[in-house]
């Protein structure tokens, strides 16, 4: 076979190829696609509460901290974000508003593996238990 024929025979297997991996309907969608469309595990993060000196100032995002609102601080996810957060068999959509205090990047626990939970989070999450360290699932809310 010529150097133009092994080419073209090449170049027409490359073609077959690509027909059979996007079918008719589907083209361009990577073979992957089915997997990027599943919801990623939950995370694991410890949730504390936001100290009460914090009531009616103004988070990260503009609006004022609400003790009794349904929201976190968070370094970890966008502001905006809604979360789900579950512990123990029930489950509280939350807000990210604000962000954490740099000091606490520098605890053992970290800024980035923590979510800090208004108090009705906690109240509604721990069944009013006394504030503390809880360890949450956590997904963005889809």
């Amino acid at each position: 076979m010529s150097e133009k024929g092994v080419v073209l025979a090449t170049v027409l297997a490359a073609i077959l190829v690509g027909i059979a991996r996007f079918p008719a309907g589907k083209q361009g969608a990577p073979p992957h696609a089915a997997a990027l469309e599943k919801p990623a595990p939950p995370l694991i993060r410890t949730m504390s509460v936001y100290s009460d000196r914090y009531e009616g100032r103004k988070t990260a995002s503009g609006d004022r901290y609400d003790k009794c609102g349904v929201t976190v601080a968070s370094n970890e996810w966008p502001l905006g974000t809604k979360l789900v957060l579950s512990l123990g068999g029930r489950s509280l959509t939350v807000r990210v508003n604000d962000r954490m205090s740099k000091s606490l990047s520098a605890s053992r626990l970290g800024a980035r593996s923590r979510v800090d939970a208004s108090h009705e989070v906690w109240r509604r999450l721990t069944n009013g238990a006394r504030p503390g360290l809880r360890k949450v699932s956590v997904e963005v809310a889809r």
